[in-house]
């Protein structure tokens, strides 16, 4: 965050106070040699950013698929080597677990921690946030100014803490389109919980591959989309 000096007009009173403000880069990433693309980022947890990125995209399949990694910070550029990419395309991740599943009170307990953890949020408004679940506890929380960056920032840091992908949830502040539901779907994820809405593309995806979606989850509410199975809407006595 940086924090500037701007004018704020509040009952037609003009004040100069201190606002924080969020921030961006602009990520080159080079592959092998080839710059391949550039990301507009927040400039941080950019090893966790450039994993997720590669493997959502079929260029990796585990942290050891990456032979040199180097971020120059200066530059705002990654290179990284990756040995045999041929081979790591279109594998994809099974879903293992088809009895996950949680409560709807606890989905609602889990989003009001959510909100809870982003001060960049809360200082700014210009972020977005994701976390990992296991067991019903955040194990992973990530911010940034781009929701799909966020979305590869959470997935970069499983592959390279080779932390497993079943039986986790994953929790969205930002809209859920059919490009972010490909993502979580290249990991196998059966449970995405957002705050926000989703697209019509979204939820179709979902419902072909058996996938539970839930968004507008505030205020003790929430909308199912798809995958209901797996949410325990009554609590067991």
């Amino acid at each position: 965050m940086k924090s500037i000096k701007i004018i704020k007009i509040k009952n037609n009173v003009k004040h100069i106070i201190e606002d924080y403000i969020t921030e961006e880069i602009s990520l080159t990433i080079v592959l092998n040699d080839k710059k391949i693309t550039s990301l507009i980022c927040s400039p941080y947890d950019i090893r966790d950013l450039v994993y997720g990125f590669l493997f959502t995209r079929d260029f990796i399949q585990k942290k050891e698929d990456i032979k040199y990694f180097y971020f120059d910070r200066e530059k705002a550029t990654a290179f990284i080597k990756v040995e045999n990419m041929t081979l790591n395309k279109k594998q994809s991740i099974e879903q293992t677990n088809k009895k996950l599943n949680i409560n709807a009170t606890i989905v609602n307990t889990l989003m009001d921690n959510f909100q809870n953890l982003s001060k960049t949020f809360k200082q700014t408004g210009g972020v977005h946030n994701a976390a990992i679940v296991e067991n019903e506890n955040i194990i992973i929380f990530k911010e940034d100014i781009a929701r799909h960056n966020v979305i590869e920032k959470l997935i970069g840091n499983m592959v390279l803490n080779n932390i497993s992908f079943n039986d986790k949830i994953i929790l969205l502040s930002c809209r859920v389109n059919s490009e972010i539901i490909n993502k979580i779907k290249r990991c196998g994820i059966q449970i995405i919980i957002s705050r926000s809405a989703p697209t019509n593309k979204a939820i179709k995806i979902c419902r072909e591959n058996d996938t539970t979606l839930i968004g507008f989850v505030r205020d003790k509410k929430m909308n199912i989309y798809s995958g209901e199975q797996r949410i325990n809407i009554f609590d067991k006595d």
